[in-house]
């Protein structure tokens, strides 16, 4: 349903803003109000006002007033919220002009909504819709934080026009360029594994919710697929949320995973503290046309966060990276749909779905992917040499992505990388890992049709109660650098695929739009033996049907059901 607090009782901590207000026996009847004095009103009382029943009320409570409060005590006090008070709590891009038919480019409308929330801490709602959308990318000087939330069953399409992404785009980016960075910083005493400090020789400018980076140029590993690659392997480095500081020690959130000496010539420490974004996005549909070969594609790029949560989003036609995760803490994706319903070229782009680099404590949990060259990818962000420089100069450097887990997945290669020999010209994995990467878990998931299921290039991997069907050149593929892999509760079944008998409809492909439409025909399409009947809508342009967007996926399809328009002048 819309977000709109103006209309729901809710409770939650806001600091008030008037020190007088409506007394008892004076509320007007579906009136929002903020509690400003508790007074001798009672609990039961205060729900009585509200028209609730066990809500705890504190000043600063909102609720909407069901009756008048007469006989509700003495004392109460409240202020009733204006209409900019409750239009400040949720920001609509339709206020900002956006369009939610389609028909004009609204890139600058939807911008325009994003830099206003964030800068004023309100959540930015998307209606349902469809909405020609070409891109953001955040240009505000420190750190954020951001809400994005379209209807939850009903979820908004952003699609992007062909120029757009010719040129190559990223539709949604907070990247780090921005950020607020405390450089300079030096170790003067020696680190350990599991610590839970770093000692610095000083700590000015650094504060608690920082995040603190420590980068070396000592390699964590140098396998031989790196050294012929680029001349380098990957290197130590960590990254840890700050919870503390006393003296010159900096307390973090977990614990240190290396070994790091101030004395030790031999190679190099950089470390840097920044204030981290936090990103919220959910109930949202991505959309990019395919560009040229070569030229790529992202759909959400998140770096520098903590805390992050993507939830209930749908990735269609991005070349690059579906979604880019870099230098983040404890993000959460959940329920995530990547899609490719065209063979990608396999030339100059990755055709990863969530690639994560460098994070700590990823959560990817309830993926749906289909057609992507590697569903899952986990690294470290390493360094490359560059006109002489060192790698660690390389300013993201850090190391491997370590915690991470993905579970609860259906992956399907989809033949969209797949030679048809399976001669490995052209590589397709499941879930596959670089080398940087430790402590991951892959667990409670469905593997098919990719030439290879899994790709292990990480220390301290479980791999647990995953099923692989369908045509694989490898099942799981076992680097030199894949120390203290655990495999376990696996199968092969050529007739495994999840929930045959019980599918949903995962997307719909526009093979023939039509011509001569004035309004977008009614989609219909038709009913599973015993389920749910799928639902969606179409959109027109120039007189043709040009995108059909499924709003409800249905369950209990056992075959493709059949597409029909009715409808549509």
């Amino acid at each position: 349903m819309p977000l709109t607090k103006a209309t729901q009782n809710v409770i939650e901590g806001i600091v008030s803003t008037g020190s007088t207000g409506v007394s008892a026996g004076s509320f007007i009847v579906t009136q929002q109000y903020k509690i400003t004095a508790l007074g001798t009103t009672t609990q039961s009382q205060w729900n009585t006002i509200a028209g609730t029943t066990g809500q705890t009320y504190v000043v600063g409570s909102l609720f909407t007033a069901a009756t008048t409060g007469v006989g509700s005590g003495t004392g109460a006090a409240a202020v009733a919220r204006t209409l900019a008070n409750r239009f400040a709590d949720v920001v609509n891009v339709l206020d900002f002009g956006a369009d939610p038919t389609g028909t004009t480019n609204t890139t600058s409308n939807i911008n325009n909504a994003i830099n206003y929330g964030i800068q004023n801490n309100t959540t930015i709602y998307i209606p349902s819709g469809t909405y020609q959308f070409d891109g953001y990318t955040n240009t505000l000087t420190d750190a954020f934080e951001v809400s994005i939330i379209g209807d939850d069953g009903n979820e908004p399409t952003l699609i992007a026009n062909s120029a757009a992404a010719n040129a190559g785009l990223t539709m949604l980016s907070f990247p780090d360029t921005r950020y607020s960075n405390v450089t300079g910083l030096t170790l003067s005493g020696n680190v350990n594994v599991g610590q839970s400090f770093f000692t610095l020789t000083s700590v000015v400018g650094i504060s608690v919710g920082m995040v603190i980076q420590i980068s070396t140029s000592r390699e964590w590993y140098n396998g031989s697929r790196y050294n012929a690659l680029t001349g380098t392997g990957k290197f130590c480095g960590e990254i840890h949320k700050i919870v503390g500081i006393v003296g010159n020690k900096v307390y973090i959130e977990d614990y240190t995973r290396d070994v790091y000496s101030p004395t030790d010539t031999s190679y190099d420490i950089v470390i840097r503290a920044w204030n981290p974004c936090k990103v919220t996005i959910k109930n949202i549909n991505l959309e990019s046309p395919y560009p040229p070969a070569g030229i790529t594609s992202v759909g959400i790029q998140i770096q520098q966060s903590v805390n992050s949560i993507v939830e209930n989003v749908k990735l269609k036609g991005f070349t690059q990276r579906c979604l880019s995760d870099k230098l983040t803490i404890n993000s959460k994706y959940t329920n995530i749909v990547f899609e490719q319903t065209v063979s990608m070229p396999n030339s100059g782009v990755n055709g990863y779905g969530l690639a994560t680099d460098g994070s700590l404590g990823l959560l990817l949990d309830g993926l749906k992917s289909n057609g992507q060259r590697r569903s899952f990818d986990a690294d470290c962000i390493d360094g490359v040499p560059s006109n002489g420089s060192a790698p660690w100069v390389y300013p993201g450097i850090n190391g491997p992505a370590r915690d991470w887990q993905v579970t609860n997945f259906v992956v399907n290669g989809g033949g969209a990388w797949l030679p048809s020999d399976l001669n490995l010209s052209a590589f397709s994995f499941g879930i596959g890992m670089h080398g940087g990467s430790e402590n991951g878990i892959i667990s409670n998931g469905y593997i098919t049709d990719c030439t290879t299921g899994i790709n292990c290039r990480g220390r301290n991997t479980t791999i647990d109660n995953v099923v692989f069907s369908g045509p694989f050149s490898t099942v799981i593929n076992i680097y030199e650098d894949a120390a203290g892999l655990t495999v376990q509760n696996c199968t092969y079944d050529s007739l495994a695929y999840p929930n045959k008998n019980n599918l949903d409809v995962y997307s719909i492909t526009v093979t023939n739009g039509g011509s001569g439409y004035l309004t977008a025909p009614n989609v219909v399409i038709s009913p599973p033996a015993s389920g749910v009947t799928a639902t969606a809508t179409a959109t027109i342009s120039a007189g043709a049907v040009t995108n059909i967007t499924v709003n409800l996926n249905g369950s209990g399809y056992t075959e493709p059901p059949s597409i029909s328009f009715t409808g549509g002048s």
